[in-house]
């Protein structure tokens, strides 16, 4: 018996160096660790049980941190990464299991660009951008720039590139520059600045964290409207799936829309088939963009003419025999937009060096720099409007023959940025007119929620499970009646509401952060600020629990920007009575030197 012990113990002994990152679920408070850094960095974990002290000085510890910082679930606020060695975590399965709970290994995040030589290198002098002009940003440049909202690219980039110096915020050191930095540029470049390239974001601002699932609440507090997500893997990984989603539903629930690319095909997969999920792109509340060609006409037939307009097939990309390329298409994909040959910053990162590159992860970053748009144009949209709109204004082209193949997994169609740029425009416009004509819409939920002045719907098709709910404050017209038989259970939900109190100011959670002596860092933690009663009739409070802030502006606007209302104050708990406002929808800032925050009431 005590040979056999003496083997079990040594077969976890720690024979090498090699360390590797796990999540580790910790869901008794008590057994969460003091942490002190060694002398060479690494860290030691002191538990009040000095049987799991003794074990865990055994080992190399390089990292030990709570994985999801600001994750609002239960299954977020337990969960640690930790460094170690494997033998580490056997150990902990097999004898002190009941200490601890789930764990499984990070895998590292696979970035989605294809090299720009792969198959050959490709170019044209003129370096010019087809990609814009064929999803129409032009024109929707002329309604909204972007100004004032941020984009977010959950990977890190270089901040002093030529083309981001002035508009991007970097929150890690770490990540991979250059495929962060390509992706930052096709999303929300610096535009009409005589250097570089254009964006589709043109003047939208730029926030970057590498920190991947958990970096998402990261940029979500940094104040992004919208983030996009060039990576993932086609593994789904049981634990790094939950919380993955969890994050998502929180993230989207916050009020900030999610955008993934949706993948590679047998290039970023190449264990899986083409149509095979890809996470995150797959998972609710994210929109999954997967690519088209955009510069020849389809069936032309001349040598390098494959990236063919709206085609999903590139039919002549030159790759050694055996291997087929294209994106990925499924039933999670949401949308489409070109993604082969677009231009971006060249691998060396060099100012004034660009080349095309391609892979759904420049497809993605078109769609976020276009919602970047919409959200400049109308601040109020919801993530869930956010989606309808781009699929109600998206060119369908699964239909197109070449595309039959693939019908139902290349989305609703591809991008069209000026046409949802417009829509999200007329939903806020005082007496907008919102047209939904011509779609064919046979899944998903389309939801238009802050309530446009007019809806005119004419010729489209409603079957399956489809859900269609509309609020309007004057008129929902149906014209050339269409063909409405949505079943199970699908619905039409057509509203009027002459008073529109909706509007989505993202709540932005502060995070809690532990240092290496475990304790709570108290300039990375504010107590949500509280305002009641919500509703009201004009009058209530606003309590900001804390004490360090002082004159205060306290600013009231109306739905179309108005000063309502405006004082300052020196308490903690500020007193608003404005009683003769109209009934609706209010935003409150508050601000000093150091302080900035957004609010939202409704009066009745």
């Amino acid at each position: 018996m005590f040979l056999l012990f003496v083997i079990a113990v040594q077969s976890y002994s720690q024979r090498s160096n090699t360390t590797l990152q796990y999540y580790l679920e910790i869901p008794n408070q008590n057994n969460i660790p003091t942490i002190t850094k060694n002398d060479d960095g690494t860290l030691k974990l002191n538990y009040k049980n000095s049987i799991l002290t003794n074990l865990f000085q055994n080992y190399t510890i390089n990292k030990f941190e709570l994985a999801f910082p600001g994750g609002l679930s239960p299954i977020l606020k337990i969960v640690y990464i930790i460094e170690c060695h494997p033998n580490l975590i056997l150990e902990i399965n097999s004898n002190y299991s009941g200490y601890f709970g789930r764990n499984e290994k990070i895998e590292p995040i696979q970035l989605l660009y294809i090299p720009n030589d792969l198959g050959g290198t490709t170019g044209n002098p003129s370096m010019a951008q087809p990609e814009l002009t064929f999803t129409n940003a032009p024109h929707a440049w002329d309604i909204s720039t972007g100004i004032g909202v941020k984009v977010g690219n959950a990977e890190g980039a270089l901040t002093n590139h030529e083309d981001l110096v002035t508009k991007i915020t970097n929150l890690t050191s770490t990540g991979n520059h250059v495929h962060g930095t390509q992706v930052a540029l096709v999303a929300a470049g610096a535009t009409n600045n005589g250097v570089g390239i254009a964006s589709t974001g043109f003047d939208c601002g730029i926030v970057t964290s590498y920190n991947g699932y958990s970096g998402l609440i990261q940029i979500a507090n940094a104040g992004a409207r919208v983030i996009n997500m060039s990576w993932g893997g086609c593994n789904k990984l049981p634990l790094e799936t939950q919380y993955g989603q969890t994050i998502m539903d929180q993230v989207w629930n916050s009020g900030v829309v999610l955008v993934a690319a949706a993948g590679n095909g047998a290039y970023s997969c190449s264990s899986y088939g083409r149509g095979e999920y890809h996470y995150p792109a797959s998972l609710n509340h994210v929109i999954s963009v997967t690519g088209v060609g955009h510069i020849y006409e389809p069936y032309d037939t001349a040598l390098n003419h494959g990236c063919q307009k709206d085609i999903f097939e590139l039919t002549d990309f030159q790759l050694p025999p055996g291997q087929n390329f294209s994106g990925t298409y499924n039933d999670k994909v949401d949308l489409s937009a070109p993604w082969y040959s677009i231009l971006t910053a060249s691998n060396n990162l060099v100012d004034g060096q660009y080349s095309y590159n391609g892979g759904t992860s420049f497809a993605a970053p078109m769609v976020a720099g276009a919602i970047g748009l919409m959200f400049g144009a109308n601040s109020c949209l919801f993530p869930n409007e956010i989606e309808s709109i781009l699929k109600l204004t998206a060119f369908k082209n699964d239909t197109l023959p070449l595309n039959l193949p693939f019908q139902g997994g290349l989305g609703a169609g591809r991008l069209d940025s000026y046409k949802a740029v417009d829509m999200a425009k007329d939903m806020e416009l005082p007496f907008g007119t919102v047209e939904v004509k011509d779609r064919i819409i046979d899944r998903w939920d389309f939801n238009l929620r802050t309530a446009p002045y007019e809806i005119k719907m004419t010729n489209n098709t409603l079957s399956g499970i489809a859900t269609i709910d509309f609020t309007a404050r004057d008129n929902i017209e149906l014209i050339n009646d269409g063909d409405y038989a949505p079943v199970g259970t699908g619905f039409m939900d057509l509203k009027i509401n002459a008073i529109n109190t909706v509007c989505n100011t993202p709540t932005y959670i502060q995070t809690t952060s532990q240092n290496v002596n475990n304790e709570i860092e108290s300039n990375n933690f504010i107590n949500p600020t509280k305002l009641y009663p919500n509703p009201n009739n004009g009058t209530f409070k606003i309590d900001l629990n804390r004490v360090d802030l002082k004159e205060v502006s306290v600013e009231v606007y109306d739905l179309f920007g108005k000063t309502v209302y405006k004082t300052t104050s020196n308490e903690t708990t500020i007193n608003v009575d404005i009683p003769n406002l109209q009934n609706g929808m209010y935003i409150i800032k508050l601000s000093n030197n150091d302080y900035s925050e957004v609010l939202k009431f409704v009066k009745e």
